[in-house]
């Protein structure tokens, strides 16, 4: 009885022992792997489907798990992989060679489409090339069917499908052949488009689509008809969206807008870049009627001379008229007064009526204009003069970026003439040019190198207008002289050479060095000038603060001058 009792309490102690040991949890280990996504893939796929095996100590963790690893790497394109499994305790070790990954050896693309339906399969050509001889993956894999729905898509076949994919494995060369079957619809096309709100007439905001009625649908086209929308400036919000309904192959367009306030203003008063103390307002009718035609009034107040009691009273009225692409063409009739009075100098009043026409292609905008200009000057105690000039004016502005040197230069080039057989006082003959290049560098610096040029041509250059002659000096010209201190002239050149170095986001200290001339001789003497400052990038432009001093001059006096200039 006693060895009966003995013999049980035996068996029951190895029976617990047994039972801790297979309780306690498998750990498992992969080696051989390198890739972390792939890795991540293979220990998931893993702590899934041995989930509960995990948990005890089962041999069968072994053969299932070298099951596992090898689909799990098939998704990257490996399919001759080699896995072994080695047991030490509690421990599964599995060791995997992956060989060569498998590529793409062919692509087959089959279209099954209703008689009499055009269809080209030679768009598929880019895709094939972009795919083939590449590592057969399921993101490849993916990404390529997609590709081929879009390019079916593009053609007008909105609810074509994809039928009959599949890819065959060869492991014995490492390839994949892939064949994909395509089922295509109807063709759908461009319906009517139908605008919901208020301000602006369908027939200019036509003008704005791409879009013609029973021309192939496609997305991209969608697209830019919103972006278009957007670009104007004239919506608080839009929206886009095509009625999509299979069992129609027209497909109409609905426009929902919201436009901006029927007119804005705007008033501040600061300083200017003449260094002047200056009152501005501005008002802006940005939809004055339902054809999109807008109106801009401007009237600036400025004290340029204190000393002198100088002070002047600038206009400009604007009515602009969208041409046929609102994006890129317009009219502008436009009619500005320029009136300057000083007590010690002489005072003198402009008016200027223009109508102007401006586009842009790609990168270039073109202004060609025809300017009635009168002018009065009014000397102290004597008979005033007047002038007028009637002129065409061109102005080509091109701004041409060369990112593999991360450079950008902008060129405006204008030209204008007038001749007293049509209506002008004095023939004249003006021509302006401008470069900016902007060189970025990869420390954060930037420079900037201006030069500018122009020639007058008139035989009596005391008869024209003072705006139509050259001056210099001012913070955007020839830093460290007053404003256009230096003219008037026949003759304008500069040279401005600038260094900006960054000391926080958007903020930047700079040095520069100026050096020009507005003079009635080409080869005057060249005023000098060199300072620092520093440049604040804001959403309006560049904001900078300079001291500068003119060079070769017994009295070094600096000047401190305020900037704003339009970023390239």
């Amino acid at each position: 009885m006693k060895s009966n009792k003995l013999f049980l309490l035996i068996s029951l102690g190895v029976w617990l022992l047994t039972s801790n040991i297979l309780a306690e949890k498998t750990e498992v280990k992969i080696l051989g792997i390198q890739d972390k996504s792939i890795l991540f893939n293979a220990k998931s796929r893993l702590s899934i489907k041995l989930k509960d095996l995990l948990k005890t100590n089962s041999h069968q963790i072994n053969t299932l798990g070298i099951d596992e690893i090898k689909k799990a790497v098939q998704p990257y394109g490996y399919f001759n992989t080699t896995v072994t499994a080695q047991r030490k305790g509690h421990t599964v070790t599995y060791t995997v060679h992956l060989n060569e990954p498998s590529t793409i050896a062919s692509i087959y693309i089959g279209i099954t489409k209703p008689k009499n339906t055009p269809f080209n399969q030679n768009i598929f050509r880019a895709v094939v090339k972009k795919y083939k001889h590449h590592i057969f993956t399921q993101e490849n894999y993916q990404n390529l069917k997609h590709d081929i729905q879009s390019k079916i898509i593009q053609q007008g076949y909105l609810f074509a499908s994809l039928k009959d994919t599949h890819a065959t494995v060869n492991p014995s060369n490492k390839s994949v052949d892939i064949k994909i079957q395509c089922t295509l619809n109807k063709k759908t096309l461009f319906g009517t488009i139908r605008y919901f709100g208020q301000g602006f007439s369908p027939s200019f905001l036509n003008r704005f689509a791409p879009i013609k009625t029973k021309e192939t649908y496609n997305t991209k086209t969608i697209n830019t008809f919103r972006n278009n929308l957007l670009k104007s400036g004239l919506f608080k919000s839009i929206r886009v969206t095509p009625d999509l309904d299979k069992n129609t192959h027209i497909i109409p367009i609905q426009v929902v807008y919201d436009p901006i306030d029927y007119y804005s203003y705007t008033i501040g008063l600061g300083l200017d870049s003449k260094q002047s103390l200056q009152l501005k307002t501005e008002v802006n009718l940005p939809r004055f009627n339902t054809r999109g035609h807008s109106v801009n009034f401007q009237i600036e107040s400025s004290w340029t001379d204190i000393n002198n009691k100088g002070f002047e009273i600038n206009t400009k009225n604007q009515y602009i008229v969208p041409g046929y692409n609102p994006l890129t063409d317009q009219f502008i009739f436009e009619i500005s007064q320029h009136s300057k009075f000083n007590q010690r100098l002489d005072d003198s009043r402009e008016t200027e009526a223009s109508i102007e026409f401006k586009d842009q292609k790609m990168n270039v905008q073109r202004s060609i204009s025809l300017n009635y200009l009168y002018g009065e000057t009014i000397p102290n105690n004597q008979p005033s003069t007047y002038s007028h000039q009637l002129y065409p004016k061109i102005t080509i502005n091109s701004l041409i970026p060369y990112p593999s040197i991360r450079s950008k230069v902008k060129i405006i080039a204008q030209i204008l003439a007038a001749s007293k057989k049509v209506s002008s006082d004095e023939n004249l003959l003006r021509f302006l040019i401008q470069s900016l290049i902007k060189k970025d560098f990869s420390s954060g610096q930037r420079m900037y190198i201006k030069l500018e040029q122009g020639v007058l041509k008139t035989p009596h250059i005391n008869q024209i207008p003072t705006s139509m002659k050259f001056a210099t000096g001012g913070a955007n010209s020839l830093r460290g002289f007053a404003y256009n201190s230096i003219g008037y002239g026949k003759y304008y050149r500069l040279l401005s050479f600038e260094i900006q170095t960054p000391i926080k986001p958007s903020w930047y200290l700079t040095g520069f060095y100026d050096a020009g001339f507005a003079s009635m001789n080409k080869n005057a003497t060249l005023h000098q000038s060199s300072g620092v400052g520093i440049t604040w990038d804001t959403s309006i432009g560049n904001i900078g603060i300079t001291a500068a001093t003119p060079l070769k001059q017994a009295k070094k006096n600096w000047m401190i001058q305020l900037s704003i200039q339009t970023s390239i």
